[in-house]
């Protein structure tokens, strides 16, 4: 009789105890919809991909193939030849590719023959990525066959300055440069600086590259809550 009460002791000692352990994830809000919403309460196909997420993974960081990775529905072709860009198409979108509409920081980045521009985009600074699949993608255009919302990192306080040096065969060099920070009033903004440089000699003869990227973004609401965003950005390739 002893060991069956200890037991049982046990066991219900162990049931409350997993009870307890409860999990609470991060708020996401996604505004690919035209609307912030939580992304499990739209009826559309979103999936959200983190900066954070991206720049903790291996790799250079230097395409935005490397973000895109894995992502139902999407391909992103990385041709390895920094003089063009990733190919980006979606399922059911034409033969060729393209027609995937792409924004940067609210800018379209999508050329008249539907191909994104994607060599501009800095993942050392990126805040997020949103991926409209489906009919919805139809709020950027009729024929649209999806949309990818590339959004940079928003400045927040405590300021800091952050600084890597990335290293490959090939004499492949990423040397990265950020600081950010954020604004606790209407006069001091959010901004985030990014600089960086790519530099390889690449796998075979006449293929050695360089680029050199800045990004710039700085936003705050003003006293009547209208919302001001300025944004620059750079980029020069040789290759």
């Amino acid at each position: 009789m002893k060991k069956t009460v200890i037991a049982t002791l046990i066991a219900s000692s162990a049931v409350n105890s997993f009870a307890n352990n409860e999990t609470t994830l991060d708020e996401i809000t996604v505004t690919a919809v035209r609307a912030e919403m939580n992304p499990f309460s739209t009826p559309a196909s979103i999936d959200v991909i983190e900066g954070e997420d991206v720049r903790q993974k291996s790799g250079m960081n230097v395409s935005l193939s490397e973000a895109l990775q894995g992502i139902a529905g999407l391909v992103a072709v990385d041709r390895h030849n920094y003089a063009q860009d990733i190919n980006l198409s979606t399922r059911g979108s034409r033969m060729g590719g393209g027609g995937v509409q792409l924004y940067v920081d609210g800018i379209p980045a999508t050329m008249p023959d539907g191909q994104g521009v994607t060599s501009h985009i800095d993942l050392n600074s990126l805040g997020r990525i949103e991926i409209l699949k489906g009919p919805f993608s139809s709020l950027y255009g009729n024929s649209s066959a999806g949309t990818i919302l590339v959004h940079s990192q928003k400045g927040q306080n405590p300021p800091s300055i952050e600084t890597s040096v990335d290293g490959e065969s090939n004499g492949t060099w990423h040397y990265s440069f950020k600081a950010q920070g954020g604004g606790d009033n209407k006069y001091v903004p959010a901004y985030v600086l990014s600089v960086n440089r790519f530099t390889t000699e690449g796998e075979r003869d006449h293929s050695a590259a360089r680029k050199n990227q800045v990004n710039f973004k700085a936003d705050w609401t003003t006293e009547n809550q209208a919302e001001v965003d300025i944004t620059f950005n750079h980029s020069d390739i040789k290759a």
